[in-house]
């Protein structure tokens, strides 16, 4: 169905070469990456690549749609309005299932389990009308059922799904990034209870999701994309919260595009979903990962990956950096003459 634009990295770290579904202009090429990096507590444990994309799909949430965790994720055509759930098994990709177009002024904000019946429904929203509302879905990814939430005009969006009034009921986090306000709403399946103020942060900070990083209750993770910033809000029963540990700072073309809770079920440690675009224009990437000979992939020489000053080796078809012993994938552009450069968060 999608084979012939996606390709997933294989169980030894490759990707299959094929019909990205990439574009090229002014002499460069452009693909979506992601990766995900398994969190212990705020800090990073591993980075591991996930899946190189056509520019025009995205991550948008995660959950549980297929079985135990909460890993699995959602994809979102922001062209088309098409989307697909990938069903996972930790960071390794099991199965798929393609969602038709509802058209593309719909988006996915966020995804809970609203009908308790183990299983993470769709919330979505347009931003054009205001309207809001949530598919029932079953474990095999599919709709079962709908309702209408309600009408909120912009700039207000969905900006995650999860209890924070510990009645077992997933709630609404609210976000207005011109006026800075936040908010959640106190949910009963799809219908409003109550409502209670967070704060108001002003500038280009968002919240990238909700997710459990201190043990307990569901945590903000935040992220400022004009200077890389990125920190928990760790909270308690309701809206307060006690601290406010900081992340890191990262490079500014990364997003997190969601909170995922990749190695058990929702409410245990989450992890962080990055997505970037990569291009093959030096002048465009800082701290580079770079491939001096695409058109053999396997090259025998260093690079300092991480600016440490310790070159990391370029071996066996794949880049690893011996701090990490992380690797990522070797992409050989369709074009064998361009080095393909790729950044990585760090």
């Amino acid at each position: 169905m999608l084979a012939s634009r996606r390709h997933l990295i294989s169980a030894f770290g490759l990707l299959v070469i094929g019909l990205l579904g990439a574009t090229r202009s002014s002499g460069q090429t452009a693909l979506g990456y992601s990766e995900i990096w398994t969190m212990s507590g705020y800090s990073v444990s591993t980075e591991t690549p996930l899946s190189f994309e056509d520019v025009s799909w995205h991550i948008v949430a995660a959950g549980r749609f297929h079985g135990a965790g909460g890993g699995d994720l959602v994809w979102e055509n922001a062209s088309t309005g098409d989307h697909e759930i990938w069903f996972m098994d930790g960071s390794a990709f099991v199965s798929s299932v393609f969602i038709p177009s509802v058209g593309a002024a719909w988006q996915v904000a966020a995804a809970g389990d609203l009908n308790g019946d183990g299983n993470s429904d769709l919330i979505w929203e347009n931003l054009s009308t205001g309207d809001r509302a949530v598919w029932y879905m079953d474990s095999l990814g599919n709709s079962t059922g709908s309702d209408y939430i309600a009408n909120v005009s912009a700039p207000w969006h969905i900006a995650g799904c999860a209890d924070f009034n510990g009645d077992g009921k997933p709630d609404l986090v609210w976000e207005n990034v011109t006026s800075g306000d936040r908010t959640v709403w106190y949910m009963n399946g799809a219908t409003l209870s109550s409502t209670d103020y967070i704060a108001n942060v002003a500038g280009p900070w968002r919240i990238a999701g909700v997710g459990t990083f201190s043990g307990g209750h569901h945590d903000l993770f935040w992220e400022n994309l004009a200077t890389g910033d990125r920190a928990v809000w760790v909270m308690s029963t309701g809206v307060a919260y006690s601290s406010q540990p900081y992340v890191g700072s990262y490079a500014t073309d990364w997003r997190v595009a969601t909170v995922a809770s990749t190695r058990g079920g929702i409410g245990t440690q989450s992890d962080l979903i990055w997505e970037t675009v990569l291009t093959d224009d030096p002048s465009a990437l800082a701290d580079t990962w770079e491939i001096t000979n695409p058109a053999l992939i396997r090259v025998g020489s260093t690079v300092d990956t991480d600016a440490d000053g310790i070159p990391d080796a370029i071996e066996n078809q794949l880049m690893m950096n011996p701090n990490t012993a992380a690797h990522l994938p070797v992409l050989a552009p369709n074009d064998s003459s361009v080095a393909l450069k790729i950044t990585c968060p760090q």
